[in-house]
């Protein structure tokens, strides 16, 4: 029993990645993810990214009365940012999205830049078994057997 090789993350990502400066006005930056129709931006500082604005974030400083025009983007963006290589398999990028908790995930490549956002609806599209890891030959085998995969 052979099994298919897993997709890759770059498979699936939105290619498309829209970035802002730390230091520009939230009400640009709301502007631009209407635009662009993303729910998130990689927020960046001397060309390196330092935290992600979220759709949430924009709207929870609107909810708190504040002016967006009078905000930078710094003054709200979140610095905790789940990522994830381009190279690397849907189940890595789901665990990494479940385990921080995300609904978006950057993707980077090599050098740590920016190439695409993956999204819980874009995993939510995908067939199951593609958010699992696979089984190792020792696991697949017992598959075959009717026997249950050891837990040891």
């Amino acid at each position: 029993m052979l099994q298919q090789p897993a997709m890759e993350l770059r498979q699936v990502m939105r290619q498309s990645v829209t970035t802002v400066d730390v230091h520009a006005p939230l009400s640009w930056a709301a502007r631009e993810m209407r635009l662009h129709g993303v729910g998130v931006l990689p927020v960046r500082k001397w060309g390196h990214v330092v935290g992600v604005l979220t759709e949430h974030d924009v709207v929870a400083h609107g909810l708190a009365g504040a002016d967006a025009s009078d905000t930078s983007v710094g003054q709200v963006m979140s610095t905790s940012l789940a990522w994830c290589a381009d190279d690397a398999p849907l189940w890595e990028a789901a665990r990494a999205m479940s385990h921080s908790g995300a609904k978006q995930l950057l993707v980077v490549d090599l050098a740590g830049a920016p190439v695409g956002v993956l999204t819980a609806d874009d995993l939510a599209r995908l067939p199951p078994d593609e958010l699992r890891p696979p089984l190792d030959a020792d696991q697949l085998d017992t598959l075959d057997t009717g026997e249950l995969p050891s837990t040891d």
